[in-house]
């Protein structure tokens, strides 16, 4: 399935306008370097603040916690050791 450029440009666009998230970015990368990148949504919920570009620098530290979490819960799963039924 093909996904035109203006589509994932739109869907970030949207989705920060129904605040997922103040700033948005998606790369696309091979081998040999970056393909495409799109960015939107603005450095902070305020509508005057400056906007996402290649500039803006994210902080993945909050990603840790779930990330590892989901990790720890799936390598439990494929162990056997939890179930999605699991209460």
């Amino acid at each position: 399935m093909k996904i035109a450029p203006f589509q994932v440009q739109q869907t970030l666009e949207q989705a920060a306008s129904l605040g997922v998230a103040p700033a948005l970015a998606l790369g696309v990368c091979r081998s040999l370097g970056p393909v495409k990148t799109w960015y939107a949504g603005r450095l902070q919920m305020d509508r005057r603040s400056a906007p996402c570009d290649e500039h803006t620098i994210f902080d993945l530290a909050s990603l840790t916690k779930p990330l590892s979490t989901t990790l720890a819960i799936l390598k439990r799963i494929e162990g056997g050791v939890l179930t999605l039924s699991a209460s």
